[in-house]
């Protein structure tokens, strides 16, 4: 992969359709860039949201704790059994782009959505950049 994009939610019922209408174009655009989302145990209906529709899983019976593929390319989802919080949540997002050998990884917070050309821009940075981290 060029690029995996970690997605670390909590509560993130309120921006899913959005979230999910924004980076689909992305994602069917690139086969080079990947979505790895850590689901941290949310309190609303998010992880049912993500079984239901990226999952076809109306019975909750995807095992939590480790990476399932998702019906959405190059997605994947991983629902915890507890909440491992912002950090940890995207350590275990990074280190599933390193096992998929990602040349970059990029950490997108819930509620912000990536404009169009945006990635195309970081990518071009950081190969440019090749010291460069942030």
């Amino acid at each position: 992969m060029k690029t995996s994009i970690v997605l670390v939610t909590y509560n993130f019922e309120k921006w899913f359709n959005e979230f999910f209408e924004r980076i689909h174009p992305i994602l069917d655009k690139r086969e080079d860039v990947e979505l790895l989302i850590v689901e941290n145990k949310s309190t609303d209906r998010t992880a049912e949201l993500f079984r239901k529709l990226l999952l076809e899983d109306e019975v909750n019976s995807t095992p939590e704790d480790i990476w399932n593929s998702t019906l959405l390319k190059n997605t994947h989802l991983y629902l915890s059994s507890k909440n491992t919080y912002f950090a940890k949540g995207n350590n275990i997002g990074m280190q599933k782009a390193i096992e998929n050998n990602s040349e970059y990884v990029f950490l997108l917070n819930q509620d912000a959505f990536l404009k169009d050309g945006a990635l195309e821009k970081f990518e071009k940075f950081m190969d440019e950049n090749k010291n460069c981290a942030s």
